[in-house]
């Protein structure tokens, strides 16, 4: 269950920074309407920072599948469609759209620290239960 409530947010997460990007108000097709809870003026930052999310998921996956030899699905994405995207995307931004060294730097931290703090929050959701029984 919990995979599947990260999967959707991410999946909202991803809708959102596309609408930011999109044309103005986000206008879609048949005149239908959409509005991202991320500034305009952010996209170019939430998209290297969710490219850099994917692409530490597809480095987790990979690393995952390695050392228990065992398949998993999200190493195929990850390695076939996350890594590439975000090294094409980060070096599109800095080259051509402009991104500061500063911001593509800041957006690779804040989005490939996901499996740091998931790591960390699971810890302590563990101690917490160890304590109680």
């Amino acid at each position: 269950r919990l995979h599947i409530v990260v999967n959707a947010l991410l999946l909202f997460l991803c809708l959102s920074v596309a609408l930011a990007g999109a044309a103005p108000e986000g206008a879609g097709p048949a005149g239908l309407r959409m509005r991202s809870f991320v500034p305009p003026r952010l996209a170019p930052a939430a998209w290297l920072a969710l490219a850099a999310l994917l692409a530490s998921n597809a480095v987790f996956h990979l690393v995952g599948a390695v050392r228990t030899r065992r398949f998993s699905p999200g190493m195929v994405t990850g390695a076939l469609l996350y890594l590439p995207l975000a090294i094409y995307g980060y070096g599109w931004f800095l080259g051509r759209a402009g991104v500061s060294a500063g911001t593509a730097l800041a957006a690779a931290l804040l989005g490939g620290s996901y499996h740091l703090w998931s790591s960390l929050l699971h810890r302590l959701r563990s101690r917490a239960a160890e304590a109680v029984s």
